[in-house]
């Protein structure tokens, strides 16, 4: 009797050691990452004040963790639920849960690898970078270019960054000081950009930026590009206005092209009187607008003479249409913009 009371103690020990193994088996499997092959990262803004429980729930909910009540327990046991900070995140479903906690609590500084196309203006690269959490929105907006003037010397007639934070694919952290964030920018120009504007006045080199700017906005194939290059030095020499549609566009959107509600222009808009506005002023526009890649600085560059003084992009095609004269000119935007 002593012996099957026995072997039914041990039983019921096996029993309830095995229970628990496996209630740490599935608490520990819940900890690890979601999908651990994953390239994806969520923007996840943790704001001040906000609970720990709601932290938990907004992670689950975007599908970052396996589940909210493991990740709640395993903060507690760790002694770091109350200590997880406010701020925007990059988090991965790749992350295990005590990677998350450690990122939470600025323990492991997140890095976040952007590509910026060309063409992208200056507020725009600020407010993406500020989307990711890298720096507050505006920061960019608020250093002069005078700061860095002396170490790169492109900018010395620079009243802008625009046109000089070279278009590529960068890796930052989050968060990064704004004048770190620049110097990449500023240094990947240097190195890829101004070996082909190095023997250029400061003066002209800022010029030619500003046209490379209109041409990257304007034209997409290099050898329509190589053209209008050279219409706009023509019409520069001769004192002709511009007329270039992207400076109107810049103007009413304030700079920020892509994010902008409205992109088609009416007449009202060719009508605002700005210094960026070509159709109203001579000459070039204050700053360019916008960052161009090295083709259309190539092609700035290497503007190509031809009879035209005249053009316009087919809607259809996004070809450039090209006329001698006035009266040519309008029979094309009759064609092709039935206007």
């Amino acid at each position: 009797m002593f012996w099957l009371f026995k072997k039914g103690f041990w039983l019921g020990v096996v029993f309830v050691l095995a229970f628990f193994v496996l209630i740490a088996g599935y608490f520990l499997y819940t900890l690890q990452p979601v999908d651990a092959l994953s390239k994806r990262v969520e923007i996840v803004s943790i704001e001040e004040g906000t609970r720990f429980a709601d932290i938990a729930d907004l992670l689950s909910e975007r599908g970052l963790i396996r589940s909210a009540k493991s990740f709640k327990l395993y903060s507690i046991l760790r002694g770091e639920a109350q200590s997880l900070r406010s701020g925007i995140y990059v988090l991965r479903p790749a992350s295990s849960s005590r990677e998350l906690i450690d990122q939470l609590l600025g323990l492991i500084s997140q890095t976040v690898t952007l590509t910026f196309r060309e063409g992208i203006t200056f507020k725009e690269i600020d407010t993406r970078l500020a989307s990711y959490g890298i720096l507050k929105e505006g920061a960019l907006l608020e250093i002069s270019p005078h700061e860095f003037s002396e170490e790169y010397p492109f900018l010395k007639n620079a009243t802008s960054f625009e046109g000089f934070l070279f278009p590529d694919t960068y890796e930052f952290f989050a968060p990064s000081s704004p004048n770190v964030v620049l110097d990449k920018f500023l240094s990947n120009f240097e190195r890829k950009a101004y070996p082909v504007l190095r023997d250029l006045t400061a003066k002209n080199l800022k010029k030619k930026i500003t046209i490379a700017s209109l041409l990257e906005r304007e034209v997409p194939f290099l050898k329509d590009r190589l053209i209008v290059a050279g219409i706009l030095e023509k019409r520069l020499n001769i004192g002709m206005p511009l007329q270039v549609d992207a400076t109107v566009l810049y103007t009413k959107c304030g700079g920020l092209i892509t994010e902008c509600a409205n992109r088609s222009l009416s007449k009202k808009d060719f009508s605002f009187d700005s210094p960026y506005n070509t159709y109203l002023y001579n000459g070039l526009t204050p700053t360019p607008i916008g960052n161009p890649g090295l083709d259309a600085i190539m092609s700035a560059l290497r503007a190509t003479y031809s009879p035209y003084f005249y053009y316009l992009s087919d809607p259809r095609t996004q070809k450039t249409i090209f006329s001698e004269t006035i009266d040519e000119h309008n029979e094309n935007r009759f064609k092709y913009l039935n206007i």
